[in-house]
């Protein structure tokens, strides 16, 4: 089989970058009729397509982003678009200067997970901070050494310590996974969450509460001590084995889970206090943009001071198997209800026409009358850039880049917050332009029509940044911002320095 930029052999096909295909990409459809010698058989979905055979990168087009990988570990090696692009691929700095200044914050950012015996990954974090006591909480997506996926859950001592005894165990499902936390004015965490398991129809949205910062939930009933309990004692985690249904003695040690989980859905409530959360409200689904189908994924929301919720989603192509990595037709759109008593209105498109949005979780926050939505755009190579969009009360939507460096690098993995004394929302994301991984800050004001702030390193440990969503290098998919009652602002990301993915944490004074 012969690869071409223009012009295929009879009986092939061009696969073009619509599809994820830099430059194109002559193949067949191997569903019926076998591959050539030089090529495999590759299964994508109810797709069926050759792969030319490789042994290394040279023998691919690397220059327009193609290498030779294994689609799996069962498959051989063959010349396909890179998975996990970065914009300085090739290991160089794409950025003029020094590497960014240190201003806002100092040290190397606090370990809030690496510490944990019972875990090697953590990523997706979470911020809560209580308006009781000022605790700070982050949570996170661990492993554990079984491969499930678990929430876990840090708290910060009042010596500046991190507790790793948090975690958030479901007792119906095996794995619990994209947990968000947040404190009520009482000074409960809550926690949701998505759990899902095998043996069952699954994932479910799920939503905990605990009084005590999640570190003990409720109490349990204690049991004659096994060496299996010893066992699993020492581990921390809950492993697949242990997840039963029915009520079990938990170990004393085993960390507990939070306060009883309850499943969310249609015609489901949550009941607080007496009263049942409402009902839910369906802002989009699948649909067109152009002539090719899109769906929604990675949304997040924002309620601001009147009660008023505001959510921001990506509409993501359909057609392209590589359209998380950046497509012109990945939409990002935003819906509100403006005085919190519903509907929400008709959403609308926040990022421009044709931009290539990459398929991170959009960010909102409301300061004063504006509301922003920050998000990732740029192109499959992995040269992206951060953008704000945000709108008056009574305007139009106005777009600022935040990363003050030519678009050559990778930028992503983004967070912000509002601040409404300074009229303003700070913002953290991870950035190689200089070839190193770091992690990036910058202060834009509310005001959309003057630019965001220089950009500064957050933290001075170095570390490999990598798209992957290879568990042993991965960053997730965000990072996490809060303002505490007394203007700290707190950043919590992940990073790979100690060699995997691991939440650290940083403040300012």
């Amino acid at each position: 089989m012969v690869e071409a930029v223009a012009g295929c052999r009879g009986g092939q096909r061009c696969y073009t970058s619509a599809r994820g295909f830099p430059g194109g990409y002559c193949t067949q459809d191997c569903l019926l009729r076998p591959c050539p010698g030089d090529s495999y058989c590759l299964s994508e979905g109810s797709t069926r397509y050759c792969v030319r055979r490789c042994s290394d990168d040279a023998e691919c087009r690397g220059a327009e982003g193609y290498v030779c990988v294994r689609p799996s570990p069962t498959l051989p090696r063959g010349c396909l678009p890179d998975p996990a692009p970065t914009g300085s691929a090739d290991g160089g700095a794409c950025a003029s200067g020094d590497a960014l200044p240190r201003g806002s914050f100092t040290g190397d950012g606090e370990s809030a997970s690496r510490e944990r015996p019972d875990s090697d990954t953590e990523a997706e974090p979470s911020l809560a901070l209580s308006p009781v006591d000022g605790t700070v909480t982050v949570s996170y997506i661990g492993r554990d050494p079984g491969t499930n996926l678990v929430s876990g859950l840090s708290r910060r001592r009042a010596d500046g310590s991190w507790a790793m005894d948090g975690v958030l165990t479901d007792r119906e499902f095996n794995n619990t996974i994209n947990p968000v936390i947040a404190y009520d004015r009482a000074g409960a965490l809550w926690a949701s969450y998505l759990a899902l398991t095998f043996d069952r129809p699954s994932p479910s949205v799920r939503v905990s509460r605990s009084t005590d910062h999640g570190v003990t939930g409720r109490t349990a009933a204690r049991s004659p001590r096994s060496d299996a309990a010893r066992a699993a004692a020492t581990r921390g985690w809950p492993s697949a084995r242990r997840q039963e249904t029915r009520p079990r003695p938990v170990p004393c040690g085993l960390p507990h889970a939070l306060g009883a989980a309850r499943r969310l859905g249609d015609g489901a409530a949550l009941r607080r206090r007496g009263r049942a959360l409402e009902r839910s409200s369906n802002l989009d689904g699948v649909g067109l943009v152009g002539r090719i189908d899109v769906e929604p994924t990675a949304p997040t929301v924002a309620v601001d001071a009147a009660g008023a919720p505001h959510v921001a989603w990506v509409m993501q192509s359909r057609a392209n198997t590589r359209s998380a990595l950046g497509d012109t037709h990945n939409v990002v759109r935003y819906a509100s209800d403006r005085d919190g008593a519903g509907p929400f209105e008709a959403p609308v498109a926040v990022s421009g026409e044709g931009e290539s949005v990459v398929a991170q979780p959009p960010q909102v926050a409301v300061v004063g009358g504006s509301v922003h939505v920050l998000y990732v755009a740029g192109t499959p190579d992995g040269r992206w850039n951060i953008r704000l969009a945000s709108r008056a009360a009574a305007g139009t939507w106005q777009v600022r880049t935040v990363n003050d460096d030519a678009p050559c690098a990778t930028h992503g993995f983004a967070a912000l917050a509002g601040d409404a004394a300074r009229s303003a929302v700070h913002i953290v994301w991870l950035d190689n332009r200089h070839g190193d991984g770091h992690v990036a800050y910058a202060r834009c004001p509310a005001d959309a029509a003057q630019p965001c702030g220089p950009n500064e390193r957050v933290s001075g440990a170095r570390f490999t940044l990598s798209t992957t969503s290879d568990l042993t290098r991965w960053h997730g998919s965000h990072a996490a911002a809060a303002l505490a009652a007394d203007g700290t602002l707190w950043l919590a990301w992940s990073d790979t320095r100690s060699g995997g993915p691991a939440v650290y944490i940083a403040h300012t004074p």
